[in-house]
């Protein structure tokens, strides 16, 4: 029945629509045991006379795919990680991405490319000559097997305190520091997640 499929999309997705519904006059959405804070910045709960304070920071990587420094970079990740005096959670949503279309657009550029390449002579040749194949061994790693990933990751800190916002303020310093280490020594861009997509990071330990 209708109305049965309504009841299920609203208890499956209605955390996409009730943020609209509740920001403007700052109520505080209670989800389970947890609760979603004023500032719709923290997600805070309370158990065992004690409360604690969730947060969570998206993580955006920028580094080559070459094997030796992908190698590198995990070093060095390990070696932050390690150097944290809280502990960290980390989730990473790996997806394969489709590229027919990104291999239509290098195939096009190089066309192109090519040419404007009979009409160009000297340095100006030279230098055209080398994007293509820069291009064209892109190409090729892609067609050989190579697959690009779609990769997000979050980081989730969590801070307890005798009261409410000694746990919240507690949780603002750990995501602070987190955030200030993982951009200093990985070279990443790093993002404090609010309201909607605080949420859905948090449903992402549950469902994908």
């Amino acid at each position: 029945r209708s109305s049965d499929l309504l009841t299920l999309v609203v208890w499956r997705y209605g955390y996409l629509f009730v943020h609209y519904f509740t920001s403007p006059i700052n109520l505080i959405e209670i989800r389970g045991e947890y609760s979603l804070t004023e500032d719709r910045d923290c997600l805070i709960s309370y158990k065992h006379q004690t409360w604690r304070a969730t947060r969570a920071l998206r993580i955006l990587f920028f580094k080559s795919a070459a094997d030796d420094e992908n190698k590198d970079y995990i070093k060095t990740f390990e070696r932050t990680i390690s150097a944290l005096k809280f502990p960290v959670k980390l989730s990473i949503l790996i997806s394969p991405e489709n590229v027919s279309i990104y291999l239509s657009n290098l195939r096009a550029q190089r066309s192109a490319l090519e040419v404007k390449l009979e009409k160009l002579e000297g340095a100006e040749r030279k230098s055209v000559e080398r994007k293509i194949e820069m291009i064209s061994a892109l190409i090729n790693k892609i067609e050989e097997g190579e697959q690009p990933l779609e990769v997000v990751a979050y980081a989730f800190v969590t801070a307890h305190g005798l009261s409410k916002e000694e746990a919240i303020i507690n949780s603002r310093r750990k995501l602070k520091e987190l955030a200030t280490t993982l951009s200093s020594s990985l070279g990443c861009e790093v993002q404090e997640l609010r309201d909607l997509p605080l949420i859905q990071a948090f449903e992402f330990e549950f469902f994908i």
